[in-house]
């Protein structure tokens, strides 16, 4: 159909316009609605939220290196472009109502990657495009800490540190913590390629994923066994410094660390909601397990550590009365040596450990408003110029656990305090006076409790001068005046004043220049005269010393004879 008359052209454009507007396909601008897009990642994903006006698609492109700024036309071509290594993901969003949502897996951690993105309605493009950089974290963090001494033993610990995808993208939520303590063959310091041997943290390095966070401690290099307290000590670290769930805590280990397991929980059977150790043996106390699920493994042929160290441990469990509220079980498989660890932790003998350990919770509280228990340390003093200190405290709670620690100062002159929200606190920079510095905890239920240590900072001792009032002389013939030149030293401040006296002698003398490092004598008669030298420092210290000044003869000087032998004759 041709259209020749001018106003019949006009008319069908109206009505087609107006026809497309009624169907909405108007073609406005797209733009994106208040705090959109938004981009959040864990360590190997990231996901794509986008809410528009009017866009009825969105490109998105994540490079590897930065493009600097993608027109929005740009992005749309490498949207449908075939990827390379450079563009990691690429792809188009159907906007559904206003918004859609893309979850992009595979991306390298410990990585950095640039997303673009840019919206369409019908044929036009948003005016801008939209840029973020993501920064993804290590899979498994590889840190350390130092042990308190009052809580641990006081030496530096290496562990690795796993995340759920789902941490980082879920700000509010906590999370079951899962510990894992190591074989003998594993010990060290920072040495993290041993910790990644065996175990949950050889499958996360590996690429697996867990719904726990993974916590691998490293104990001291060398020690013989794991202790209790140090276990404890990381535990209520990680408590405090992550988003644990508290009722669902749980403990494995293999070889040293399987018996580390057990002795931990038979310790503080009332913090962990299931165990599993592996190739292990028990130190007594099982019976405190009756309230803790214990699922044990071993290989029947161990030369290292028998395989009745596991039975045994099982078998005194279910023996206890009152009985286990979960029956304790125990799978021994009948080959293998001494490595029972590998086919457990990576399921291959057929065993889902984690789903089975999930399923338990630990309840709190049976005992409501019993308070947690908490010491601040013991008083102190310091002597300056020792101005720093760390105050170490330590709390349990016989019913729950401590979740947060809280340091404060209560009175005292300024001081600097490191972080105040764990065990221990980093002073520095303290003054002359007294302080009171709070420690407060809270348990899981809420329940309260705080105790306050006192910190005592005296001055340096002073040290007191030193007075010399120089070497003793003697006058002879004619000479009857002298200079005495004093000294005065302070080793930590300054001499601040001279003071000279006479303590002895004959009246006829005149003395001037008293108060001054060098008496002048004149007038000096026959005799002997004693002066006393006194010197004060700033800090009010005192110190003397005396002179004698002997006068022998009031006549002329001596000279010496001459002597005459006569000439010289042949």
């Amino acid at each position: 159909m041709i259209f020749t008359n001018t106003l019949t052209k006009k008319l069908v454009c109206l009505l087609i316009f107006t026809f497309n507007s009624f169907l909405g396909f108007s073609q406005t601008t797209p733009t994106w609605k208040n705090n959109f897009p938004k981009i959040i990642h864990g360590a190997k994903t990231i996901d794509i939220a986008v809410k528009t006006n009017n866009a009825t698609k969105v490109y998105y492109a994540v490079y590897k290196n930065d493009q600097n700024i993608l027109s929005p036309s740009s992005v749309k071509t490498a949207a449908l472009s075939i990827g390379n290594g450079n563009l990691q993901k690429n792809g188009t969003l159907t906007i559904l109502g206003d918004s859609a949502f893309v979850n992009l897996t595979g991306f390298t951690d410990n990585s950095t990657f640039y997303v673009y993105l840019t919206a369409e309605n019908g044929t036009i493009l948003s005016s801008n495009s939209f840029k973020q950089t993501i920064i993804l974290p290590k899979k498994q963090l590889e840190l350390s800490y130092t042990s308190n001494p009052a809580l641990g033993d006081g030496n530096l610990h290496g562990y690795l540190l796993y995340y759920p995808e789902e941490y980082y993208k879920n700000p509010t939520k906590n999370y079951p913590l899962m510990i894992v303590l190591h074989g003998i063959g594993e010990r060290g310091t920072l040495n993290y390629g041993n910790l990644k041997r065996h175990g949950p943290a050889k499958l996360v390095d590996g690429g697996r994923d867990f719904p726990f966070i993974i916590a691998t401690p490293q104990t001291y290099i060398y020690a013989g066994s794991w202790s209790k307290l140090v276990v404890n000590e990381f535990l209520d670290k990680m408590i405090l410094e992550n988003r644990v769930e508290v009722s669902k805590i749980y403990m494995t280990g293999f070889s040293m660390g399987g018996a580390g397991t057990l002795s931990y929980a038979a310790g503080y059977p009332n913090k962990v909601s299931a165990v599993v150790p592996i190739s292990g043996w028990s130190s007594g106390g099982m019976c405190n397990l009756t309230n803790v699920p214990v699922w044990g493994f071993h290989n029947n042929n161990d030369g290292t550590v028998q395989a009745i160290g596991t039975i045994n441990a099982i078998n005194n469990i279910n023996a206890c009365q009152p009985p286990p509220v979960v029956t304790a079980i125990q799978t021994i498989y009948p080959n293998g040596g001494h490595d029972a660890w590998t086919k457990t932790y990576n399921g291959s003998a057929g065993h889902d450990i984690y789903t089975w350990m999930l399923q338990y919770s630990k309840s709190f509280n049976s005992n409501p408003g019993v308070l947690p228990i908490v010491s601040a340390g013991a008083n102190k003093t310091l002597t300056l110029p020792t101005n720093s200190t760390t105050l170490f405290g330590s709390a349990t709670d016989p019913n729950g656990i401590i979740v947060t620690y809280s340091w404060t100062k209560i009175s005292g002159p300024s001081a600097t305090m490191g972080a105040q929200n764990i065990a221990s606190l980093q002073l520095s920079n303290l003054q002359i006076g007294s302080y009171v510095f709070r420690l407060t905890v809270t348990d899981n239920s809420g329940d309260t409790s705080f105790s306050n240590v006192t910190i005592t900072v005296v001055p340096e001792p002073n040290v007191a001068p030193i007075a010399n009032a120089g070497l003793d002389k003697t006058l002879i013939g004619l000479q009857n005046s002298v200079n005495i030149i004093g000294i005065g030293t302070d080793s930590d401040g300054t001499i601040v004043s001279y003071s000279w006296k006479k303590l002895s002698g004959p009246s006829t003398i005149t003395l001037g220049a008293l108060n001054t490092s060098t008496l002048s004598l004149s007038n000096i008669g026959v005799g002997t005269y004693v002066f006393r030298l006194t010197v004060t420092d700033n800090d009010g210290e005192v110190d003397f010393d005396d002179v004698s000044i002997i006068r022998s003869s009031t006549g002329s000087v001596n000279s010496a004879p001459t002597a005459n032998a006569g000439t010289d004759k042949n």
